[in-house]
C-alpha cells in the first residue's frame, strides 16, 4: 500500500468534519473530493496497484458520520435504505455474483476481460480475476454513496446548499480543462500532473498537433462525461430558476467547455440533452419557461453565427475543424477503437444468453455499454432492478419532473433526477463495466432525499392545519373515571401527501 500527499489531505480534512461537521458538510466534502477522478489517495499494491479516488476515501468518511448517533436517530437511515431497495437488490446480486458465477461457468464461456492483456480482441476463458474484487466494491460504494447523500440532505434548505456547490464544481472543472488546455507544453503542467497521480492510463491525446481538453482526469472522455454529469444538474438548476446568478454562468461554460472538448462522450450527451430539452419546450406547455427557452435559442444563433464566421474567415481552420468532427463522430465508428467498443458491447448479450440469464457476474468482460455490462453481468434480476430504480429517481410520470414549482428543494431534487437519467445516455456507448459511477450514486441519493424531506414538510403542515381545525378528541368522564382519546384517521389526507 502507497499512500500519497493528497491522500493525507483528504484523510485528515475527513477526520476534522467527522468530528466537528454536519453530515451535509461531509457530503459536500464527498463531492468537492469528486473533481479530482485522476488522483489517488492510497495505491494498493497488494490487488494489482489499484488506485483508490479521493472520493472513495471521503464517502468513507460519510458512511461513518451517518451511522453516528443524531437527534433523528436511526429512522432517517432506516427510510433511506428502504427507498433504495432496487439499488440494494441490484449490488446485492452483484456482490454475491462476482465471487459465485465466475467459478460456476468457469472455463465455459470466452470473454474480453474488463482489463485486456491480450489485445481488445483475445477471448480468454472465464475465470475469478482482481477485477471482480475491485468492481464489485465501486458499486458498494455507489450504494453507499445513494444512501448515505440521501440522509446527509435529510433537512430543510439543503437544496439550496447543494444548488450552490454543484455550479462551483461545474466551474471548476471547466477552469481546470481550460487551464490544462492552454498550459499544455508549458512548466505550469507540473500542476496537472501533481494531482494525476493515480496508477491510470493517463493519456495526453492530441488531434494534428491539437491537445485534447483532459484537465486531472485520466483521458478526455472521462473528463468529458464528469462535466456532462454537472452540465445536466446545473442547466436543469437555472432552467427552475434556482440559484440562476450562479447556475446559468456554470451552464453556459461547461456547454462551450464540452464543445470543444473534442470527446465523442460529449457530442453524444449533448446531442441527447438537447433533444430532451426541445421535447419538454414542444409537449409540455410550461415545462419551461418561455425567457429561458428564448435565451437558449438565442445562444445557439449566436454560437452557430459566430462558427460561420470562423468558418468562412479561415478555410484551414474551416478544414481542422471538419476533421476533428469527423474523427471524434463519424469516422469514430470505423476506427480501431469503435470497432473494439462494438465488439465489447456484443459482449454484454452474448454471455447473458451463454448463462441461462443469470449473468455471469461484475467484473467478468469489458463492455462499452452500461446497458449490456448490467445484463451480462447481473442477468435479467441486476437489469430489472436497474431500470426500476433509475424510474423510480426519475419519476416519468410525475407533473413536477417537467415543470418548475419555485421551491429550491423539490427543484433540486428533480434536477438531480434528470441528472441520473441523461447520465446514463453517454455511458450506454462508453462505460465499460456494470457500476454506474459514485457520482451517480450520489445524484441518486439527493434526488431520494429531497424529495422525502418534501414529503414530511407536506406530512408536518397537514398535521398542524388538522390540529387547527380538528375538534378537540378528549373528553372527561365523571369523577374517579379516565380521560379516553379518539384518534382521528388521516386516511382522506393521504391525496394531500403525493407528489402531483
Amino acid at each position: 500500500m502507497t499512500p500519497t500527499l493528497i491522500g493525507a489531505v483528504v484523510v485528515l480534512i475527513g477526520l476534522l468534519l467527522l468530528v466537528f461537521g454536519s453530515r451535509l458538510a461531509m457530503l459536500m466534502f464527498v463531492i468537492a473530493c469528486s473533481v479530482m477522478n485522476g488522483s489517488a489517495t492510497v495505491i494498493l499494491t497488494a490487488v494489482g496497484n489499484v488506485s483508490i479516488a479521493p472520493a472513495v476515501t471521503a464517502a468513507l468518511f460519510l458512511a461513518a458520520r451517518c451511522v453516528l448517533p443524531s437527534r433523528a436517530g436511526s429512522q432517517d437511515l432506516t427510510r433511506r435504505l428502504m427507498s433504495n431497495g432496487w439499488l440494494i437488490l441490484l449490488v446485492g446480486y452483484g456482490f454475491i455474483s462476482a465471487y459465485t458465477l465466475p467459478f460456476l461457468f468457469g472455463k465455459s464461456i470466452l470473454i474480453v476481460p474488463l482489463r485486456p492483456t491480450a489485445g481488445p480482441y483475445t477471448l480468454v476463458p472465464l475465470h475469478f480475476t482482481p477485477q471482480h474484487l475491485t468492481t464489485s466494491m465501486y458499486m458498494v460504494m455507489t450504494l453507499l454513496g445513494a444512501i448515505c447523500a440521501a440522509v446527509a440532505v435529510s433537512r430543510r434548505g439543503a437544496g439550496a446548499k447543494i444548488a450552490r456547490l454543484g455550479s462551483i464544481i461545474a466551474l471548476i472543472h471547466s477552469g481546470i480543462g481550460w487551464f490544462g488546455l492552454i498550459f499544455a507544453n508549458s512548466s505550469l503542467n507540473a500542476v496537472i500532473k501533481f494531482f494525476r497521480n493515480a496508477n491510470y492510463a493517463q493519456l495526453d491525446q492530441a488531434f494534428d498537433g491539437i491537445s485534447r481538453m483532459t484537465g486531472i482526469s485520466p483521458e478526455p472522455s472521462l473528463y468529458a462525461s464528469f462535466g456532462f454529469t454537472w452540465f445536466v444538474f446545473v442547466t436543469e438548476l437555472w432552467l427552475r430558476n434556482v440559484d440562476r446568478r450562479w447556475s446559468g454562468p456554470a451552464s453556459l461554460a461547461l456547454f462551450l467547455t464540452l464543445l470543444v472538448s473534442t470527446s465523442s462522450t460529449a457530442y453524444v450527451g449533448l446531442i441527447a440533452y438537447g433533444a430532451a430539452v426541445t421535447v419538454r419546450l414542444l409537449l409540455f406547455y410550461g415545462a419551461i419557461p418561455v425567457r429561458k427557452g428564448l435565451t437558449i435559442l438565442v445562444c445557439l444563433l449566436s454560437l452557430a453565427a459566430c462558427g460561420m464566421a470562423v468558418i468562412i474567415g479561415s478555410e484551414a481552420i474551416a478544414e481542422t475543424v471538419g476533421r476533428i468532427l469527423r474523427l471524434t463522430t463519424t469516422d469514430k465508428l470505423d476506427s480501431a477503437s469503435g470497432a473494439a467498443r462494438a465488439t465489447w458491447a456484443l459482449q454484454g448479450l452474448r454471455v447473458f444468453l451463454s448463462s441461462g440469464g443469470l449473468g455471469i457476474g461484475v467484473g467478468s468482460f469489458r463492455s462499452s455499454s452500461i446497458f449490456a455490462a448490467i445484463l451480462g453481468s447481473t442477468g435479467i434480476i441486476g437489469f430489472v432492478a436497474f431500470i426500476c430504480y433509475v424510474a423510480k429517481v426519475f419519476r416519468p410520470f410525475a407533473r413536477t419532473t417537467y415543470t418548475w414549482t419555485g421551491d429550491v428543494d423539490r427543484d433540486t431534487a428533480t434536477a438531480a433526477g434528470w441528472t441520473v437519467l441523461m447520465v446514463l445516455v453517454p455511458a450506454a456507448v462508453t462505460a465499460p463495466s456494470p457500476d454506474p459511477g459514485l457520482l451517480w450514486g450520489l445524484m441518486a441519493g439527493i434526488a431520494m432525499g429531497l424529495r422525502n424531506v418534501m414529503r414530511q414538510t407536506v406530512d408536518d403542515v397537514v398535521r398542524r392545519e388538522t390540529a387547527k381545525t380538528a375538534p378537540d378528541p378528549t373528553f372527561t368522564v365523571p369523577a374517579g373515571g379516565r380521560t379516553a382519546v379518539t384518534s382521528t384517521s388521516h386516511a382522506d389526507l393521504r391525496f394531500a401527501q403525493r407528489e402531483q
